[in-house]
Parts: structure tokens; sequence; C-alpha cells
């Protein structure tokens, strides 16, 4: 935080459902940092011959919905275009542009997502890029844990789809799915020990046991996913909740990512066995 930040006299503010200028500043230059800064002034390089301007034409046609014929050819007066329709965007379309670029496949945009969650953390949003989609989340850890859990391959692949379609879901800003996102989440607990058991039927609480869990995490995790599945839990009123929201969604979605890394991460501790007394 900056001086007058720390000492009170400025209050910092998360910014959910509005932006302010120097956030939707930081995000435009994190685009053209990483890709149009070093053609902006060649009045001579076409669009079409590199990377970054066929970034600038996908934009104008695909995000913006303009018309081709009307899109300038050269590189400064396309970019130019491409800003006006920014700076005119109102604080959901400022995400949908830079979410754009995070899923294109245009160029690398690794670089991008890091800039941008830079400037999100930087300027108190409550965004963050998990993956290439833009989510309600703020800390650094619970990223980690979101972006763990939906990176498992392997026989694991089936909890990484059920937290990705979690994800998706809580991020679709237009139409976002609260319900689902949750009953997606809590299936990727299922989805987790069932395959570390080898059982497909096999209970939360068996689970733990088999995984020689401590007695009281085994009793923190068992109460966490009864209330889940019980039949007054949410799985099951759902379609009779009428305030389940953003937040609800995004508690799940951490809550249920951090709880199939724990099991995961024991299970391969178990199979690996103890460490040799004279290792390392």
């Amino acid at each position: 935080m900056q001086f007058s930040e720390r000492v009170g006299l400025v209050r910092r503010l998360i910014q959910k459902d509005s932006i302010d200028e120097a956030l939707k500043n930081a995000l435009w230059n994190s685009a053209y940092g990483r890709y149009w800064g070093h053609y902006s002034q060649n009045a001579v390089q076409s669009v079409a011959n590199v990377r970054e301007g066929r970034l600038l034409s996908a934009l104008w046609t695909e995000h913006f919905g303009q018309r081709v014929d009307e899109f300038q050819p050269y590189f400064p007066l396309a970019l130019q275009a491409i800003k006006r329709l920014f700076v005119a965007s109102d604080w959901a379309s400022v995400y949908d542009f830079i979410e754009f670029i995070a899923t294109c496949e245009v160029v690398d945009t690794g670089p991008f997502i890091a800039d941008c969650n830079r400037a999100l953390k930087k300027h108190v949003s409550a965004y963050r890029f998990v993956g290439n989609k833009l989510v309600p989340i703020t800390s650094d850890e619970e990223i980690a844990a979101v972006e763990d859990a939906a990176s498992r391959g392997g026989e694991f692949g089936a909890v990484s789809l059920h937290i990705e379609t979690a994800l998706k879901r809580l991020a679709d800003r237009a139409n976002p799915d609260y319900r689902n996102s949750i009953k997606e989440s809590i299936s990727a607990v299922e989805a987790a020990c069932q395959i570390i058991t080898k059982k497909p039927s096999i209970s939360l609480g068996q689970a733990l046991k088999a995984l020689n869990v401590h007695p009281a995490l085994e009793k923190g995790f068992s109460a966490i996913y009864g209330y889940t599945s019980d039949a007054q839990g949410i799985r099951h009123a759902l379609s009779e909740e009428p305030h389940i929201g953003a937040d609800d969604a995004k508690l799940f979605l951490v809550s249920c990512s951090a709880f199939v890394n724990y099991p995961i991460a024991k299970s391969a501790a178990t199979c690996r066995g103890p460490e040799s007394p004279n290792a390392g």
C-alpha cells in the first residue's frame, strides 16, 4: 500500500461491481506493454503480418463485433480504434476484454495473465485469473488451491474436470450458474475419494480412515462434507434455496479444491511410504 493508504487517509475498497480509472488503465497497460507498444508508432506495419496485429483484428471483429471492412489495416490507427472502444467500456466489458485476450490462441497469453493478476491485486479487484478465466477470488492461496485441483491429470482427470466445470459456471458473468457450480465442486470431492480408494461407492469417512488422516481432520472434513450431502444439505436443497450466490459458489469451489488436494497428496505420501532415516 501507499503511505496515504497505510495511515488511513485513503480507503481502499474491493472493486467488485465497478472499476476505477487506475485499474482500467493498468489493465490496458498490461495489454499494450505485452503486445502493442513495439508497433504502436510504426505507420507502415500491417496488422495482418504480425500476431499482435491479428490480435487487434480479432478484438475488432470478434470481441467488439465491428465491421471488418472498417478496420484500419496499419498498426497505429488500428490500435487507436481498439483503444477508443476499450476506453468507452464499462467495468464488466473491461473484464470481457482482458478475458478475450487470455483465451485467444493468436498470441502467448501466460505473461499477460500474470501481468493482469498483478494489476488486479494491486488495485484491490475482487477478480483474478485462474487459468484463463476471471473468477471472484481474491487470495493467492485460494487461486493456488483451485489451479492445483484443476490441473490434475492421469487418473485424477475426472476431479479436474469437475473443478474446471465449477470454475466456468462461477466465472460466467453473463449467465452464472451458482447452484451447478457448487454441485460440480462437491462432485470433485466424491470423485477424488472414489479414485484414491478404487471404490466407486465409498463414503468420505471411509476414505479418510483408509488414508490414516488425523482424527481431528477426519472429523472436520466429514462434518463439512456431511452438510453438503445430507438430505437437508445444499446438494438436495439447491432447487429450493433462493439465496445461492457467487460467494456461496466461491466458498465451495475453494474449499472443495483444497479438500481434494489434501487426500490426493496424502494418498501419494502413503504410496511412497516413510522416508529412509538416512535420506537427504
